[in-house]
């Protein structure tokens, strides 16, 4: 067959490939914006692979493969190609961590690796590797064969996630008095349960109350509350902005707490040990 014709029947071949994937994608998601990193791993592998094999076919047509010395060449340009940090050897890391991976576009994830930590919204996923934007706005690639080898935590993996709030409080305020203040700002911002289309989950608090902690006088206590991962956005449509909305709610929960918490801590001074 003529390069030229097999050339252009791959096109057309990975123009309705791209659509149907993206159909069924948009049928299965319903209302929920998100993009898959497998739909984008199978569209861009697709054309990856497909001149992979068209550049084959059409050097096996020219019979540049008859010659040794072109053989031992090409041979040669596979093996540099395919070297750890090159673009060959990202790309095929990226279709085996598209495919490994339990994390979603717009998903918050921590990368733990030889490198360090990070924390962020996966923003974007392709050849060159995952883009992570922090809270901060700032934004970092980490290329697929640093991912390949590196720890991966989904923080928003389904429809509901917990969060972790930590509140220390003086052993001289009764654990009783603390936990009423808890769940009484929990009433308050609407946080007591959360529910999801599959079960229902109840905050609840849990204290660490242990005479031989490195700080004996004080008493550790963590908030754990659920939280939706999708918001309605202003087109109607579910937005992934969950996480943020947390991050935001469970700050001013803490704020909240802390201030009851030393408004009542006053009321354990004697008034007559306050210097005038």
């Amino acid at each position: 067959m003529d390069p030229a014709v097999l050339f252009a029947w791959f096109i057309v071949v990975a123009i309705v490939v791209s659509i149907a994937v993206n159909i069924a994608a948009s049928r299965m998601l319903g209302r929920h914006k998100i993009r898959n990193i497998q739909i984008r791993a199978a569209t861009q592998v697709f054309g990856t692979a497909g001149l992979f094999v068209f550049s084959t076919v059409y050097l096996y047509a020219e019979g540049y493969l008859d010659d040794t010395i072109n053989v031992l060449g090409i041979s040669a340009l596979i093996v540099v190609a395919f070297s750890k940090y090159s673009p060959v050897n990202n790309a095929f890391s990226f279709m085996i961590v598209a495919y490994r991976t339990e994390f979603h576009i717009d998903d918050w994830i921590t990368v733990s690796n030889v490198n360090g930590n990070m924390r962020g919204k996966v923003k974007d996923f392709n050849l060159k590797g995952v883009r992570i934007q922090g809270f901060a706005l700032s934004e970092s690639i980490i290329s697929n064969e640093e991912l390949m080898h590196s720890f991966v935590i989904n923080l928003t993996p389904e429809d509901l996630f917990r969060w972790p709030t930590v509140i220390r409080t003086s052993k001289a305020m009764d654990a009783e008095s603390v936990e009423k203040i808890i769940i009484d700002n929990l009433v308050k911002h609407n946080l007591t349960e959360a529910s999801s289309p599959a079960s229902t989950f109840n905050s609840y608090l849990e204290y660490f109350d242990d005479d031989l902690d490195y700080r004996p006088n004080y008493r550790s206590m963590t908030v754990f509350t659920y939280h939706p991962k999708w918001i309605n956005g202003a087109d109607g449509l579910m937005e992934p902005n969950g996480y943020e909305l947390a991050y935001s709610v469970t700050r001013q929960l803490k704020r909240d707490i802390m201030t009851d918490i030393e408004a009542e801590e006053l009321s354990y001074v004697d008034a007559s040990l306050v210097v005038q």
